[in-house]
């Protein structure tokens, strides 16, 4: 017979308590099998309350029972008085009617005399019931069992190794003390019997993330967030993780939506009524004096400095001492450490202890501990900031402000811009000192640099307001730069900030360079190479170099650390403005500078930046054929990446190895470590929207393509040089053409050739070019000028050589060879394809493997070789498998279809279809009822192209009007 299993909360779902189980439910397991076998042994499961003893053990039970063993289960329990050899008669009597009927008769339990006769009766009766058939007893919370049972536990254990029997027990480690029967059996059982024991703990991070994602349809970003929470509140209980999700969904803070599961505000969170209902009955038998105490503590916080507690009370040592046993033994607080605190176990049944002190005694106290800290040497701020601000205390302001100038110093950026809104809470709510008010907004945006900019930006215009009001040189000069900083990552040019600002703080006083260095980490000797970061940033590298040359040579520096941040800030501006003008050797002795200035200042942002920006700017476009190169910059990233991330939530483990992963095809994973960075204001969010648009337009997603257009160029096609960052413009430039070319849409394709070129000239742009001549090349391929298209396309194989840029070369490559097979030159062909493939080969991409391998086959079949062309097809279509290049397939349909029609003399020619793709949206559009700049706006184009799109309709269907195509179109079953 089984006792059957609690039902979960979490109906319908497995029992998620048995998430990061496996090793000790493998180990029970092997006990089953050895007791199914005939070699019993016995199973101690300890482990504090709620951590999932039961759970496991009722797992191997379950397990047993459907492998047709007897299984059966006792149990003691609290608050209430356990009869000798009371689980053991719960376990006979629920076996009920199975028990032999000639079994001897069990005496009545309760009289001492009668304990031997029950005690041989109960043997029998046991004996007779597991000797019959493998069986499986749970004797679970033992640590209240009583000590006629634990007596007969210990006989049953001697004789395990014959018999068929596997007995768990689960118990308290935390509920058995020196006096209690069962510490002081549980060596006798370790030494007479086979004893596997486990000791559960809290669940660990990946466990509970896990359990988050069989139940909840959360993001990446969005469980790692939640499970952090979870374990820091709960330690990793099961339980106590299973009621908080259930208050979090009963409070709207876990959500689901259309758009999927969503979090809430958590440090809004309330304690779970179960929970408080467990604390409050742990403390049912804590008497009043020893309550106080550790409600007292739980003032104090999560770890209780001994002295401040007893300054704080005034109780006697050994009142403390009675305190903290009966602390530990209800499972509230674990021992006092060697650091001279006492813990709670749980965060959240602290904050059970604390909501149930009254309102007015909890500021007392607060007031008290405020009060008690201050009077010592070296207080913590963030203790006496954390208690006069529960305790409402003025001088909360400044000790919160300490606390975040303390967190900022530390680059605990996140905890410091919380410290820095709590003081301005306060010193707003005064309202009578603006300049202070601009300090706490300026500190607060200059903490957000982990997180969107948007929000910064926000705090640096009132901070602003407040300095104009305050008339404070020093603090509107510091917004200034600090918003000059800012505003890259918003897709904004801040370049008139940052000059505007650099005088006034290059002519600050020492003492005010102090004050800024220690209550903003910012040092003036680091604005030149700031301000030439962000000229190379925005496409001004010949400006770059001039001024990042000019501060590397300068002699009268301050002999200050953050003199090492300016310096591989400026070698980093000289790196990028190089490599863009199209001189990678220089460009890489460069970066090499830039690492070793930032290798003498600590790790942060810039430097975890380098790597990265080589990798895309220098080694990508430059290197990619040489793998030592590449493996080398994709440890570097890998390095520098992994000692940098621990600073830092807003930044996915593995971001910094997004360009190697994208290099690698795998994509899937860019795209998931790309969605937290992938819009204007993150960290890195250039990075992550190249990586996003490029692998949309590799998979046809021309919709995803136009989304990063449209949010990246503020004027489309019109923006500017220099309005936003020039690398991203001119992929999206790029990415704006090759849309247009697909679509045949050659009239909006200059227009956006035309703007590429114009970004290519203004900066001075190398990379970019090549690919600037292939888009003419193919718009010229399509009008049927193969001239001209060679034309381009040589000179596009000229650009990718001066200097060699490998990927550029295969893509003139392949595109020349395509021109060759429409002129029927195939030894030439056949030469570019050659050199393309053994190119690609050492670049190590799949993708642009497979593009090549493409054209491969389409020679391979012009020229009869079928078996061939089919071969280097099957890669490919294992390829665009994998990466999910669904464009490509529709090259491969036209391959494959050539390879059935081989030697009809039409291969190499373009397909007739009756209406292009692009054509058939703006039909479907039309027959929507869309006017013309209405299907223009829909499909980003312009509605004079929508014209020209209809007038060629017109014409393949034979038609004059709009409705005329539109039932033409449908009758023949076009759209």
């Amino acid at each position: 017979m089984t006792t059957g299993s609690e039902p979960s909360i979490f109906d319908g779902h497995e029992d998620h308590t048995l998430f990061g189980r496996s090793d000790e439910y493998t180990a029970l397991a092997q006990c089953l099998d050895a007791a199914l076998a005939g070699q019993g042994s016995l199973a101690l499961i300890a482990g504090e309350a709620g951590v999932g003893k039961s759970s496991l053990a009722r797992a191997i039970v379950e397990a047993a029972d459907e492998r047709g063993a007897w299984t059966a289960t006792g149990r003691a329990f609290d608050l209430s008085i356990t009869p000798p050899f009371g689980p053991w008669q719960d376990i006979l009597v629920a076996d009920g009617p199975t028990l032999d009927p000639g079994a001897p008769v069990i005496p009545e339990f309760g009289l001492e005399e009668s304990e031997p006769l029950a005690a041989a009766a109960l043997r029998t009766a046991v004996m007779s019931r597991v000797t019959s058939q493998p069986s499986v007893i749970l004797l679970d919370d033992a640590h209240w069992m009583d000590e006629a049972s634990l007596d007969f536990l210990r006989q049953l254990a001697r004789e395990l190794p014959r018999l068929p029997l596997l007995v768990l027990v689960t118990y308290r480690s935390e509920h058995i003390q020196r006096g209690d029967p069962l510490y002081h059996l549980i060596p006798y059982l370790v030494r007479e019997a086979p004893v596997q024991r486990i000791n559960l703990h809290g669940l660990s991070r990946n466990a509970i993330e896990s359990w988050l994602e069989s139940t909840y349809g959360l993001d990446s970003v969005q469980r790692r967030r939640l499970a952090a929470y979870l374990l820091d509140r709960t330690s990793g209980s099961p339980l106590f993780v299973e009621e908080l999700l259930r208050s979090l969904g009963e409070q709207s803070l876990l959500t689901s939506t259309d758009n999927g599961w969503q979090i809430g505000d958590l440090d809004g969170a309330e304690v779970p009524a179960f929970i408080r209902q467990l604390i409050d009955n742990r403390l049912a038998v804590i008497d009043d004096e020893l309550r106080y105490l550790l409600e007292v503590a739980a003032v104090v916080g999560p770890h209780v400095p001994l002295d401040l507690w007893l300054a704080m009370t005034e109780a006697p040592p050994q009142t403390l001492d009675a305190a903290v046993a009966q602390g530990y033994q209800t499972g509230l607080l674990d021992d006092a450490g060697q650091d001279g605190a006492l813990h709670f176990r749980h965060e959240v049944t602290r904050e059970a202890l604390y909501a149930g002190l009254a309102p007015l005694t909890r500021i007392g106290l607060h007031q008290r501990a405020g009060e008690t800290l201050l009077d010592r040497a070296g207080a913590d701020p963030e203790s006496l900031a954390y208690h006069f601000d529960r305790a409402g205390d003025p001088r909360a302001a400044e000790w919160l402000q300490r606390a975040g100038d303390r967190c900022y110093q530390a680059g605990a950026y996140v905890e410091a811009s919380e410290r820095f809104r709590e003081a301005l809470a306060h010193v707003a709510a005064r309202g009578d000192d603006p300049g202070a008010e601009g300090w706490l907004r300026l500190k607060i945006a200059r903490s957000l640099r982990d997180s969107t900019s948007r929000p910064a930006l926000g705090y640096l215009d009132e901070a602003e307001r407040n300095a104009r009001a305050a008339n404070d040189e020093t603090l509107l000069a510091l917004v200034r730069w600090t918003r000059g900083v800012n505003r890259p990552r918003a897709g904004e040019n801040g370049l008139d900030d940052l000059e505007a600002a650099l005088p006034v703080i290059s002519a600050l006083d020492e003492d005010e360079r102090a004050r800024v260095y220690s209550q903003l980490g910012f040092d003036t000797d680091s604005a030149e190479g700031i301000i030439s970061v962000h000229l190379s940033a925005f496409g001004r590298y010949r400006d770059a170099l001039a001024r990042a040359d000019r501060f590397i040579a300068r002699e009268d520096r301050s002999p200050t650390q953050h003199t090492w941040f300016g310096l591989g800030t400026a070698h980093l501006a000289r790196a990028v403005s190089l490599a863009m003008l199209g001189d990678p050797a220089s460009a890489r002795g460069a970066f090499a500078d830039s690492r070793a200035a930032f290798e003498r200042f600590e790790p942060n942002v810039v430097s975890l930046a380098v790597p990265v920006v080589q990798m895309v700017s220098e080694t990508y476009v430059y290197a990619i054929a040489d793998p030592e190169e590449r493996r080398l910059r994709f440890a570097e990233c890998e390095e520098l990446w992994a000692l940098y991330s621990g600073q830092t939530t807003a930044l996915p483990p593995r971001f910094g190895l997004l360009p190697s992963l994208f290099v690698d095809g795998a994509w899937d994973e860019v795209l998931e470590l790309a969605t937290s960075q992938a819009r204007p204001g993150m960290v890195f969010p250039y990075l992550a929207l190249t990586m996003a648009a490029r692998i949309a337009h590799a998979r046809g997603d021309t919709a995803a393509v136009r989304r990063h257009i449209q949010d990246g160029l503020p004027d489309g096609v019109e923006t500017e040089p220099g309005a936003i960052p020039a690398a991203w413009a001119i992929i999206l430039f790029t990415l704006g053409a090759a849309l247009a070319v697909e679509s045949k849409e050659l009239e909006d394709a200059r227009i956006w050739t035309n703007a590429l070129k114009r970004w290519l000239d203004w900066t001075e742009t190398v990379p970019g070019r090549a690919e600037h001549q292939l888009l003419l090349g193919h718009i010229h391929l399509i009008e049927g000028a193969l001239d001209q298209a060679r034309e381009a396309g040589e000179e596009a194989l000229r650009l990718a050589t001066q200097p060699e840029q490998p990927l550029a070369i295969v893509g003139a490559l392949r595109f020349l060879a395509r021109v060759d097979l429409r002129e029927a030159r195939a030894v030439t062909a056949a030469e570019r394809l050659t050199q393309a493939l053994e190119l690609v080969e050492r670049c190590g991409s799949p993708y642009e493997r497979a593009q090549t391998l493409l054209v491969q086959a389409e020679f391979l079949a012009a020229t009869g070789m079928l078996d061939e062309a089919e071969a280097a097809l099957a890669e490919v279509v294992y390829t665009i498998g994998a990466l999910k290049t669904t464009p490509l397939q529709r090259y491969i349909d036209r391959i494959n279809e050539a390879l059935v029609q081989a030697g009809d003399g039409t291969l190499g020619a373009e397909p007739e279809a009756i209406l292009t793709d692009r054509e058939t949206e703006v039909l479907r559009l039309v027959a929507d009822g869309m006017t013309d700049i209405e299907v223009g706006e829909q499909l980003f184009i312009s509605h004079r192209t929508v014209g020209h799109h209809l007038r060629s309709i017109y014409g393949k269907l034979e038609v004059n009007s709009r409705a005329a195509a539109v039932s033409t179109a449908l009758r023949q079953k076009l759209i």
